[in-house]
């Protein structure tokens, strides 16, 4: 799993790093999306082969509330950033925040055994793996066209105020 989310971490910060090249935006967001996914898809079966069944629900439900907050902060943080006016420091902080995460984790989990037989039917992975990295990506890039849309020259705001743009 780990070469997985590691060129999935190695992708979304690539991708980023296109989005400062002018036209490479869409490019850019496509290449992190995917980088974005592929290193989830390979970190969701962290849980089900390193938490007992019994604490599953917890621990995802758990995962779940980190996913959302973290999302939340990074959102408001990437917010003043661009707001800021300078789109490289906010690709910096998101691909640092990327990149430490990774690193936590890594560290964290590197040296955990499963304490039981793996809850996977390695015959679905394939078929799962590929739907999650599908419909993650699907999702992402729903939610970015959205801000991008929003952010487009002569945007306005429900207030009736111009969009902030880069």
């Amino acid at each position: 799993r780990w070469p997985v989310i590691v060129a999935g971490l190695a992708l979304a910060v690539g991708g980023l790093v296109l989005l400062l090249v002018p036209g490479w935006v869409l490019g850019g967001a496509i290449v992190a999306l995917v980088g974005a996914s592929l290193a989830q898809a390979g970190q969701q079966p962290l849980l089900p082969d390193l938490v007992p069944a019994a604490w599953r629900g917890r621990a995802s439900g758990l995962k779940g509330a980190f996913d959302v907050g973290g999302a939340f902060v990074g959102f408001a943080v990437l917010g003043l950033l661009l707001g800021a006016g300078d789109p490289s420091l906010a690709v910096a902080a998101v691909a640092a925040a990327m990149v430490a995460s990774f690193g936590v984790a890594f560290v964290l989990l590197r040296q955990s055994q499963a304490t039981h037989e793996p809850a996977i039917d390695r015959a679905a992975v394939s078929r799962g793996f590929i739907t999650l990295v599908v419909s993650r990506f699907l999702f992402l890039l729903g939610i970015y066209v959205v801000g991008a849309l929003a952010t487009l020259p002569g945007a306005r705001s429900p207030s009736g105020r111009r969009a902030a743009s880069w």
